[in-house]
């Protein structure tokens, strides 16, 4: 098992690592038993590509981040690039280090301005392709605050200025559609709000997130983004194996 964008050597996001794909059925298994918030499922490597399946405990997702960034240390070497293929399409993975890596990701999100809920200072809907509702909110206390009382299928709330830096985000995400009621650290969100702030107008930036304080799973993730792609990266900790029965 890994932890990917671990914060100062603890917390992260736990990643179920399967090398070999599996009946879909039997993947979809596995991953409810790890109960992870995803499990990656890591096929035989072609000349041009490395196929991979990510799985949560109850959907297999098109694009993920914490298990492309994680496959990414898995099978890098350091300095090296390894290409991952899921549904959205191939990305770019990259171990920079004895404990980090990212992935570059050339697919662009389309963002539509989203009615306004109460007590919410801007939202949007990103299509990743499944459809992430972004909300930011009035301040990193009303982050820390939030009650998600309806359960969203895919919603992150965010707000800037996190340790007094506006560069820094405090983040959550919740997931009810997909088996997961909060993530502590979401590589897909990340992305989404990328594209957000190209939306608005920034074409190329860089921001630190800060996710999973309020779950105990601290975590943080690096991103950055250009006109026509997005960079995100943290670092991982190997927990070791892990038996399942099923």
């Amino acid at each position: 098992m890994l932890r990917v964008f671990t914060r100062d050597g603890g917390g992260g996001n736990a990643l179920g690592v399967h090398e070999g794909l599996l009946d879909p059925a039997a993947m979809q298994a596995l991953a409810a038993a790890l109960g992870h918030s995803e499990t990656i499922f890591l096929g035989d490597p072609t000349p041009i590509v490395t196929p991979v399946r990510i799985f949560t405990p109850t959907y297999e997702m098109p694009f993920a981040g914490h298990p492309l960034v994680g496959a990414t240390w898995h099978l890098a070497r350091i300095g090296s690039t390894v290409d991952l293929g899921c549904p959205i399409g191939t990305v770019t993975g990259r171990r920079t280090g004895g404990d980090r890596a990212g992935i570059d990701v050339v697919q662009l999100p389309t963002v539509e301005t989203a009615v306004l809920p109460d007590d919410v200072a801007a939202a949007w809907v990103v299509r990743m392709p499944l459809e992430y509702q972004l909300h930011r909110l009035r301040g990193v206390d009303a982050v820390a605050g939030y009650d998600p009382i309806d359960r969203p299928d895919h919603r992150y709330v965010y707000a800037f200025g996190d340790d007094g830096d506006e560069a820094i985000v405090r983040a959550r995400f919740f997931a009810a559609g997909l088996g997961v009621d909060e993530d502590p650290a979401t590589g897909s969100a990340a992305v989404a709000l990328a594209a957000v702030e190209r939306h608005q107008g920034r074409t190329s930036g860089a921001l630190t997130i800060h996710q999973g304080a309020e779950m105990g799973q601290p975590s943080r993730l690096e991103l950055s983004w250009t006109p026509t792609a997005t960079t995100i990266s943290g670092t991982v900790s190997d927990d070791g194996w892990t038996t399942v029965s099923l």
